[in-house]
């Protein structure tokens, strides 16, 4: 539609919506040559382009997105049919691409960022890339305005990062402080600091610390009755 000679209107409302999509790396490759082009096309102005751009970066996330997405037969397991169909390193390359152009464009503590950026890290981990998955997750870590639940979710990932590198102490320190958060009311629901506290323990089984795996353990077991 962008190239089409017929309707002005819908040509310059596709040549806008193209110069987005290549600023913030939606569907395209980032450019800001392309992004210019597709603007100067769609003769709109730079004020124009800022105002809907910060109209995205103060767009705030759905409250369920992942529910959001399967009413509209959204199909979630992306990792699976990213291997069954040969691509998963094009797939983690476009990733690792599309996370930076939303961050230069969005902000690295933009919802959208951390989605792209927490996809990529879940592809690194079952490809066994786990020194450059807990790269990203650490620059996540030291960003501060996020929402609780994004932290949480940061935390986790790293912890069971530390874990499969062998580094149990770092593991152990992260989810503890996980279990802390919990403990003040700040964090989610019971189910998800059980969940924490059976990983705590299966951690220090594995290092050989039963009397202690042993303790949360029973502890957990009691919880879950209650």
């Amino acid at each position: 539609m962008a190239q089409d000679e017929g309707c002005d209107c819908c040509r310059q409302s596709a040549a806008f919506q193209l110069s987005l999509c290549h600023s913030i790396g939606f569907g395209a490759l980032s450019s800001e040559e392309e992004s210019n082009k597709w603007l100067h096309i769609s003769e709109r102005t730079a004020n124009d382009f800022s105002e809907i751009l910060d109209a995205i970066k103060n767009q705030k996330p759905e409250s369920n997105p992942l529910e959001n997405l399967e009413k509209l037969g959204y199909r979630y397991d992306l990792i699976s049919r990213y291997k069954s169909e040969g691509i998963i390193d094009d797939a983690m390359e476009y990733y690792r691409h599309i996370s930076l152009a939303r961050e230069k464009a969005l902000g690295p503590d933009h919802f959208s960022t951390l989605r792209l950026k927490q996809i990529l890290i879940t592809h690194l981990m079952n490809e066994g890339q786990y020194n450059e998955a807990c790269k990203i997750a650490l620059t996540m870590t030291r960003l501060d305005n996020i929402s609780p639940s994004d932290r949480i979710a940061i935390n986790t990932i790293l912890a069971r990062l530390w874990a499969a590198l062998g580094e149990t102490e770092k593991a152990e320190s992260v989810y503890r402080g996980l279990l802390e958060f919990f403990a003040v009311g700040r964090g989610p629901e019971d189910s998800e600091r059980l969940d924490h506290q059976l990983d705590l323990v299966n951690l220090l089984s594995g290092r050989g610390e039963h009397e202690q795996a042993l303790a949360l353990a029973l502890k957990t077991v009691e919880e879950c009755l209650q």
